[in-house]
């Protein structure tokens, strides 16, 4: 078991180990492009230069963070991405203590897994069921399923029938087993029924739960309950923008901006990378943090092993759209529901989240899967009216109550294409070993990579996993 202190010291290690393993190189060009400055990007960053290397951050965006994304333009300045840092984020809380940004306890009210608000249901886009979820003769559930909150139904089932027992057992051959199944498949053969089954589509990683690989839901699960064990996560008082922020701040080179690279190429010598704007950097070596899911539409023109480049071509990430809105009064008031609704509608979930800044919640659709690939690609109005339409048809009290104020469509957003990687049945047996394999001069990191930890705590696990290989070198 990895206690606290034991995950501490291990967030530390590399940085010593890194500090002695290479002296500096002389040299007019970066020992090291990172393409991406997301959390691995820098995290690797930071490593690389206290071992005394020249490191050169191409970010194709205008702004650092990746999915760290918090709209301080909007009212509230609420989360877009990533924001819960859990006790045993040792990396994340260490880069946030090493730099100043301050850590705080989320607010009472806010909804998590181990924190059930009130929760308006509805199925099949009918009104909003008024009567408690488990006697309501629209509840499809059975026996002591019943009891069970669809949103959750597959933890339940997981968690009941969990096998794994230790952060690494995931890629443990002896439990290659449960990623030949999908979710759907294991959740069925530990007795849930069809319909438990098929709410659950709506609140998993992939598309649906035969989408997705029952390992890769296990090993998710177990982290998280892992994490759970060690205390209430923790958010940045000033937003989670603000570690990524401090980190580049600190940088020895700055970030380079809109450089979205196109093309890749090495050599004995080293890697060259060319970007849309015509610009062109080379270095000794390349870390790549950029998702597959952007990856694969760059031309990565090296020799890679077959599974590694099925891992590109094929990893899928999740489909998001989040769609924040201001609400012009308060229609829960009206109609004595609560505001957080879950539905299998189109406009799916309407979250109220606590605000650092306001009194006043925020408000955001939350949409998964086929729904969000509905919205992807609309006008943002467009989507805003698709979506408020759809909710006014099961909740008549939100009618002209809504006003927009961003739409986040992460399979839109050009640098991520998606929201969390996640493995289909049967990719973890095929090219889990092999998707962050280094390919000659280029190392690949990213949340995606990571071989313990997940979300933002995953992301600087696998940058410094990546940067002690470099200086390994």
């Amino acid at each position: 078991m990895i206690t606290r202190r034991r995950s501490l010291k291990l967030a530390g290690a590399a940085g010593l180990a890194a500090a002695g393993a290479q002296k500096a190189r002389a040299s007019t060009k970066p020992d090291v492009l990172v393409l991406g400055a997301g959390l691995a990007g820098l995290y690797a960053a930071l490593t690389l230069e206290q071992a005394g290397l020249k490191v050169q951050i191409l970010e194709g965006s205008h702004r650092v963070g990746g999915r760290c994304m918090t709209a301080y333009d909007l009212p509230g300045q609420p989360e877009l991405g990533a924001s819960q840092i859990g006790q045993m984020y040792a990396r994340v809380r260490a880069m946030a203590a090493k730099y100043g940004v301050k850590l705080v306890a989320p607010p009472a009210n806010m909804s998590s897994e181990t924190h059930q608000l009130p929760m308006a249901i509805s199925l099949n886009q009918r009104p909003v069921i008024t009567k408690p979820w488990a006697q309501s003769p629209q509840n499809p559930l059975q026996g002591a399923e019943r009891d069970l909150l669809p949103n959750l139904i597959y933890p339940t089932y997981v968690n009941k029938n969990q096998p794994l027992t230790s952060l690494y057992d995931w890629y443990d051959p002896k439990f290659a087993k449960y990623d030949t199944q999908s979710l759907h498949q294991f959740m069925a053969a530990h007795g849930a029924s069809p319909a438990a089954i098929g709410l659950s589509d709506y609140d998993v990683y992939a598309d649906t739960t035969a989408g997705w690989s029952a390992l890769d839901a296990l090993r998710k699960n177990f982290y998280y309950g892992w994490e759970a064990q060690h205390g209430m996560f923790d958010t940045a008082a000033g937003g989670t923008s603000a570690i990524p922020d401090a980190m580049a701040a600190h940088l020895a080179t700055p970030v380079l901006f809109n450089k979205f690279a196109h093309h890749i190429t090495q050599d004995k010598s080293g890697v060259a990378v060319s970007c849309e704007d015509g610009s062109t950097y080379q270095a000794s070596f390349l870390l790549c943090t950029i998702p597959f899911s952007v990856l694969r539409g760059i031309t990565l023109d090296t020799p890679l092993p077959a599974a590694q480049r099925r891992a590109i071509n094929e990893m899928d990430y999740s489909k998001i759209v989040s769609v924040w809105v201001k609400p012009t009064r308060n229609y829960w008031e009206e109609d004595g529901l609560p505001i957080f609704l879950w539905s299998n509608g189109p406009q799916e979930r309407m979250f109220a989240v606590p605000s650092r800044v306001q009194t006043a919640e925020n408000l955001s659709f939350y949409v998964r899967g086929e729904h969000a690939m509905r919205i992807s690609g609309m006008t943002d109005q467009a989507a805003f009216h698709y979506l408020t339409e759809n909710l006014a048809e099961i909740r008549p009290s939100t009618r002209g109550a809504l006003e927009l104020l961003r739409v986040q469509s992460w399979p839109d957003y050009k640098y991520n294409r998606g929201g969390y990687a996640y493995f289909k049945p049967g990719q973890i047996n095929d090219f889990g070993q092999s998707l962050a394999l280094p390919a000659g001069r280029i190392h690949f990191a990213g949340e995606h990579t990571a071989k313990l930890t997940t979300g933002m705590e995953g992301a600087c696990e696998s940058g410094e996993r990546a940067a002690i290989e470099i200086l390994g070198v």
